[in-house]
């Protein structure tokens, strides 16, 4: 089920008293869509210049655009514009099929998730690993494609995976910058 009929069948639940028994299948069970925000991995894949933060923020809102998501979208990296905890808020996220990720940023910050974050922006399954240049708190790594804006042998970045839902989500390697990867967009 994609965002769209997630956020129609939920309205339906909670108009009906359904889902109110604490069932995280309701994104609404809180007071509404403002309590909960989306989140994908790219289904295309980019080397480590991704022409800084701006470039990949950009690559993650124009992917959200074409699968018809409202909302800013900015891509979970550290780098030049700060650690990647600093860019969420502290709310609900949810994939774009409606399972939920994680249940606040305290939640996603602390080494699990509750699924893994493989699907994309129109809610198809997508495998691989990402850039993210981020600890499993959401600081910098320190390896960050000179701040992704190298995408050759001569640096690395860390990066995550949409296999994990332990702390290698965000931290599971060390990949050339020339690497392609995907990375993950987070709705703001």
């Amino acid at each position: 089920m994609n965002i769209r009929a997630f956020t129609i069948t939920s309205v339906i639940a909670v108009a009906f008293g359904c889902g109110a028994d604490g069932d995280d299948a309701s994104a609404l069970e809180q007071g509404g869509a403002t309590d909960r925000r989306v989140v994908f991995v790219t289904a295309d894949t980019f080397t480590g210049d991704l022409e800084g933060d701006a470039g990949a923020d950009a690559a993650c809102q124009s992917r959200a655009t074409a699968a018809g998501l409202t909302g800013n979208f900015r891509a979970w990296l550290s780098g030049s514009s700060g650690d990647a905890a600093a860019k969420i808020a502290d709310l609900r996220y949810v994939r774009t099929d409606g399972e939920v990720v994680a249940t606040s940023s305290a939640d996603l910050l602390d080494g699990t998730l509750n699924q893994p974050i493989d699907r994309d922006a129109s809610g198809s399954e997508v495998q691989g690993d990402v850039w993210t240049g981020t600890r499993s708190d959401g600081s910098s790594a320190g390896a960050d494609c000179d701040q992704w804006s190298i995408g050759n042998t001569s640096a690395t970045g860390v990066c995550g995976s949409t296999r994990f839902t332990t702390a290698n989500w965000t931290d599971n390697s060390v990949p050339r910058c020339n690497t392609p990867l995907h990375l993950f967009c987070f709705e703001q």
